[in-house]
């Protein structure tokens, strides 16, 4: 019982809400998260670690990069709760800057690709 009024007061603040649903979406960075929900860093810092402390989304080192994602599947208890979070309406326009940044994501991963082709290797400098 202890573990979902953790959880309710978690989820009871609106940008931890915000963040959970982006990070619901998309694996994200903690730079990613600051441009998205347009707040300090520090503040973003703090609400991911609140989720995390409730194992409601995992941290992943790549490079020089912690990532973040959710860390549930649809047959864990608390999944109503993200399901809730999920559906809540955009009224902060947050997927349009998701939708954003994932297709920027995606332009920047294939002009690596093909400067990393043979004979491309020269452009990178």
């Amino acid at each position: 019982m202890d573990s979902l009024t953790e959880a309710f007061r978690a989820l009871g603040d609106p940008t931890r809400l915000r963040i959970l649903r982006l990070i619901a979406q998309a694996r994200l960075n903690v730079s990613e998260v600051v441009s998205l929900v347009g707040v300090a860093q520090s503040s973003v810092s703090h609400h991911l670690t609140k989720l995390k402390a409730l194992d409601l989304i995992r941290e992943e080192r790549q490079g020089g990069f912690t990532y973040y994602s959710l860390a549930l599947d649809e047959k864990a208890p608390l999944w109503p709760l993200i399901a809730l979070a999920k559906d809540a309406s955009d009224a902060h326009g947050d997927q349009a800057r998701l939708t954003e940044l994932l297709r920027r994501r995606e332009d920047a991963q294939s002009l690596n690709e093909r400067l990393l082709e043979p004979g491309q290797s020269w452009r990178l400098w």
